[in-house]
């Protein structure tokens, strides 16, 4: 699928309607949940022990053969940020680019210890400036440090990567210090105008000392510091890769400066030549002087003139009907660049409450209809008309617009949160429309049907998709032809919702139906829309594959318009469809019997009875031994060896084992999820074809045959119950010891959208040990059966005995960084080892059953089975044993299943 000629630059230009006042938009914005591991900086360690030369700088005291210098060097040009996908380049801002460096008099083995991502610390993902080794402090020991981070133009958000940037009163810089800040004396902003760095006067965690790692003794821990560019004075700068990067506020000559071509924005953290910082109980210990940690930076400029037109939606000014539109229904791939700006719980708190959650995912188009392939650029579904408001709001306040919705009557509280996943239950609100906001919004009735009449005779005017023509599918927004108004899409292809209220306000609790105008790929004249999945639908509360949205801007007008004139479809709160033939019981396991293969590989099946553990046995017994690793880490006082692993009192008796022939594909997953909705299962994440969510070209296709991925751990145990329970097997997985509970219900909880300070629900073990609920992911127990006949996950070391003695990623077989083109491939495609199996090194990695490591643990200590995917080349870095380990409630784009038994088909 290619981009069409019918896309003209008339129907793509900038809105006179949507206001013309400057503003400020993010132009920086990073603070995502970024990935696994720790991987350092650009994949490798710092350089230590090398030789101080003057050229490097620093204090006029560092001689040559008495300072050593440990360094990640500085570059314009390298990105210090980890390398993807483990790290996801493929979030907003996640291109970095700077240095750190240490110069030590006195201690050749005093440097850099740590610099990289510690993912899902608190929750969150920080990035580290940390010198936390070389022994005890010798005499005379002096360091100086620093360490800047900075974003380049190129990578600017919202326009900024082509357009002239600069700074007005309202701009700001800001950068969020999450749990260290120790042994620096101070912070500055830093930016680049043309070709000239600037250094601010201005500081940040301005004191030099050591604190304890409570919040209540540490000003500078979990606050957002905030920098108006235009409020302070600025030094100009002049860093030199690889070393001299360091600065002298004192001789430094501070002036007025006005920014107009902004080409960098960053911050720089600086220690002066100073001894030891003296230690402080509960700190860290004497021979720690360095210790920074962050997890989000934002700049807000003025790009352009301070009127740019959307650079996410193409807009179209439809003079008849006093609006302006957007060309067509927004796409799954424009919903995804929202998306992911938005869904974050990486920000700076004290500009706000500023995440967003969604209940729905978003699908590409029909996706979840039938057996054919998909592109981003079909209209995004599968979201409910609150996702909808809330997205218009998220997509107003990237690019600077005032949102148009609230849920308070004085319309100071955004609606960002359509689903409370904190919780088990969303919180009720209401939802109140500013109507005379400048940002994007849902037309109303009135305005749609106003816009699919403007500049033609009648509705059929209107370019259709619809039953007639579709075959079956929905068509991608950049192949559709405009109407006669130079607006694509508004008749048929998807069901479009609009403000389903008369008033200015809506009680989501209460609304009777949601309303959607001018009828889907399915539409036939005169019929009610009809159900052409494997499963239930229930549209109101969950959206639907047939339904998406497009946005309008500006403020309200009342417009006119006839009720009859175009198709329209009243969405009753609690309306079931039930599915047609597709969702044929029998017809469903025929499928499953043809693309389910399963192939006997002996001597790998390792499961027994020592598998059936309590989890918290597992957490409690890591917990204690990585407190000890921690302690010897950090030279703690008293600090002893830890415990050694656990490998069991006996070895396993090897047997034969079932192994599924590929991963398994979306077109399997996405029938037994769709059935199983009728048996009691729900899914945190409903699951994603390959890589379709980090895909970069919109007209790219994803095909049913790819693997399933974006789904948690516990959704990848769930399915595997399912998948028994269809083909008539017993269930493994249960929630009990007595092995009667059977997993159906995954928490919706996910790390990213968790709101709170710190761990979520810190006593969830005590409450279980009491037998109380708790109410987060943390909080489920699995207890696993190996005795039983369903399907399962395999072991880790099933998996790798099943794949032999070849080496992962280096025969040829398998989809990796070398071959892949950096998306995945349809499962069995590439070639198969001798056991049979397809893609165990390649393609994506696979969850599977870890009984080293507690699914409880909210770090990354899970290991995921498979040797390599489609992102990564076939050596990346490996560590812990294992190549790869994540949260067990994380959903990675990379990540699907494959599934084991150990009874044949």
């Amino acid at each position: 699928m290619k981009f069409l000629p019918w896309i003209c630059a008339a129907s793509l230009t900038a809105s006179a309607l949507a206001g013309t006042e400057s503003r400020n938009v993010r132009i920086v914005d990073f603070g995502s949940d970024l990935g696994s591991g720790e991987i350092p900086y650009r994949g490798k360690p710092p350089a230590k022990k090398i030789p101080y030369e003057k050229t490097m700088g620093g204090d006029s005291r560092h001689e040559a053969g008495r300072t050593f210098v440990s360094a990640w060097p500085l570059s314009f040009d390298e990105p210090l940020n980890p390398p993807g996908i483990r790290y996801d380049t493929t979030q907003k801002n996640a291109v970095f680019y700077g240095g750190l460096i240490t110069l030590t008099i006195n201690n050749p083995e005093r440097g850099l210890s740590e610099g990289h991502l510690n993912a899902n610390h608190a929750f969150r993902d920080d990035v580290n400036f940390m010198a936390l080794q070389g022994g005890a402090f010798k005499p005379g020991e002096e360091i100086e440090a620093y360490a800047l981070w900075f974003w380049k133009k190129k990578d600017f958000l919202n326009g900024g990567d082509s357009q002239p940037v600069s700074f007005n009163d309202k701009s700001l810089m800001a950068v969020h210090v999450s749990r260290y800040w120790g042994g620096v004396h101070a912070g500055r902003w830093v930016v680049r105008d043309g070709e000239a760095f600037y250094v601010s006067e201005k500081t940040f965690g301005d004191q030099y000392k050591q604190f304890t790692f409570q919040d209540k003794d540490n000003p500078i821990v979990h606050h957002t510091h905030i920098l108006s560019p235009n409020a302070t004075r600025w030094a100009k700068w002049e860093p030199k890769p690889p070393y001299a990067f360091s600065f002298d506020h004192r001789t430094a000559d501070f002036q007025t400066h006005r920014f107009t071509d902004v080409a960098a924005v960053g911050f720089l953290v600086t220690r002066e030549l100073t001894p030891a910082v003296k230690a402080v109980p509960g700190g860290l210990s004497p021979n720690q002087p360095i210790a920074v940690k962050w997890y989000a930076f934002r700049c807000d400029a003025v790009v352009g003139n301070g009127d740019m037109p959307s650079t996410h939606v193409p807009m179209v000014d439809v003079a008849s009907a006093g609006l302006s539109a957007g060309r067509s229904e927004i796409s799954f791939f424009q919903w995804e660049q929202i998306r992911r700006i938005a869904v974050t719980n990486q920000y700076g708190r004290d500009l706000g409450d500023l995440g967003y959650c969604f209940q729905g995912d978003g699908s590409m188009g029909s996706m979840r209809v039938g057996d054919k392939p998909h592109s981003p650029g079909e209209p995004v579904t599968d979201v409910t008309w609150l996702d909808a408001l809330a997205w218009c709001n998220a997509l107003s306040e990237v690019e600077g617009r005032e949102p148009a919705y609230y849920t308070d009557p004085e319309k100071k509280a955004v609606l960002r949160r359509t689903f409370d996943r904190d919780k088990v239950e969303s919180k009720p609100m209401q939802v109140f429309w500013k109507q005379d906001a400048t940002g994007y919004r849902l037309p109303t009735d009135a305005e749609w049907r106003a816009l699919a009449l403007a500049g033609g005779k009648g509705f059929e005017d209107n370019p259709a998709w619809t039953a007639a023509n579709s075959g079956g599918t929905t068509q991608s927004t950049l192949a559709q032809k405009p109407g006669p108004q130079g607006l694509c899409g508004m008749n048929g292809n998807v069901w479009e919702y609009v403000w389903p209220s008369q008033e200015a306000k809506v009680d989501p609790a209460t609304l009777p139906a949601a309303l959607a105008l001018g009828g889907d790929f399915t539409t036939v004249a005169g019929q009610q829309p009809q159900n052409l999945g494997f499963g239930k639908e229930v549209p109101f509360e969950q959206g639907s594959y047939g339904i998406g949205f497009r946005v309008v801007s500006g403020p309200w007008k009342a417009t006119s318009g006839s009720p009859g004139e175009v198709p329209m479809w009243r969405i009753e709160r609690g309306m079931v469809m039930e599915p047609g033939a597709a969702g044929d019981v029998a017809a469903i396991r025929e499928y499953v019997n043809k693309h389910l293969a399963m192939i006997r590989v002996p001597g790998a099946g390792l499961a027994d009875e020592r598998d059936f553990v309590d989890p918290l046995n597992i957490q409690e017994r890591n917990t204690t031994r990585a407190k000890a690793l921690d302690d010897k880490f950090l030279e703690r006082p008293g600090a002893g060896d830890a415990a050694p692993e656990q490998t069991g009192d006996k070895p396993r008796s090897p047997r034969e084992l079932y192994l599924e022939r590929t991963e398994v594909p979306y077109g399997l997953w996405n029938r037994v999820r769709a059935w199983s909705a009728s048996r009691g299962y729900h899914f945190n994440y409903p699951g994603d074809i390959g890589s379709m969510r980090m895909e970069r070209q919109a007209d790219m296709e994803f095909g049913p045959d790819q693997p399933v991925t974006y789904i948690s751990w516990y959704d990848a145990v769930a399915w595997s119950n399912a998948l028994s329970e269809l083909m008539d097997a017993s269930p493994v997985y249960f929630t009990d010891h007595e092995k009667k509970e059977v997993f159906r219900l995954v928490s919706p909880f996910r790390l990213e959208t968790y709101s709170g300070p710190g761990y979520p629900n810190p006593a969830w073990k005590k409450n279980r040990r009491a037998g109380e609920e708790t109410d987060t992911a943390l909080s489920t127990l699995i207890f696993f059966d190996p005795s039983r006949d369903g399907y399962r996950l395999p072991l880790y070391d099933e998996l790798r005995a099943a794949a032999g003695a070849g080496v992962p990623g280096k025969s040829g077989l398998e989809w990796t960084g070398a071959n892949s083109d950096g998306r995945t491939h349809a499962v069995g495609t590439a070639g198969a080892n001798p056991a049979g199996l397809f893609d165990v090194g390649g393609n994506v990695l696979e969850w599977g059953w870890d009984p080293s490591a507690s699914h409880l643990n909210s770090m990354v200590d899970y290991r995921v089975n498979g040797d390599g995917y489609f992102f990564e080349l076939p050596t990346p870095p490996k560590g812990n044993k294992a190549y790869f380990r994540e949260y067990t409630g994380a959903a990675r784009s990379f990540i699907g299943l494959r599934v084991a038994r150990d009874k044949g088909n």
